[in-house]
């Protein structure tokens, strides 16, 4: 799985906050747009949203990739879960100041839905600091 910025297909110059997933052979199985924007940083002003939560299945496991802020909405989870997701993997860009939040609310997620849930952050250091 791999972070990237997806073009749109109305040639609008916003793109899309996207997870790609591959499987262990380097076969691309689709990807995930982010549903939730994070708008008190701006991300409306140059993302669209996603519009549905997307699953994948890899080595017999059922996997929903989701990304950031979307950790802050219960509801996506529970729609992976409805449709059979055993693994949630959250790639992120939660700063530092908020790691506290970050753990908390992915094992939030894990017991609320039974399944597992891997956060994956990024690395280095906030622009502000």
């Amino acid at each position: 799985m791999g972070g990237i910025v997806s073009p749109t297909r109305d040639n609008s110059t916003k793109g899309k906050n996207s997870v790609v997933v591959y499987s262990p052979d380097g076969t691309k199985k689709g990807s995930y747009e982010k549903i939730h924007l994070f708008n008190p940083a701006g991300e409306e002003k140059v993302h669209l949203p996603g519009s549905k939560v997307e699953l994948f299945e890899i080595n017999g496991l059922k996997i929903c990739p989701l990304i950031s802020y979307d950790l802050r909405f219960p509801e996506v989870f529970r729609e992976g879960t409805k449709n059979g997701a055993e693994v949630f993997v959250v790639h992120a860009c939660w700063p530092n100041k908020k790691m506290n939040h970050w753990r908390i609310l992915l094992q939030a997620r894990a017991i609320e839905n039974q399944a597992y849930v891997v956060g994956i952050n990024r690395t280095g250091k906030e622009p502000e600091t």
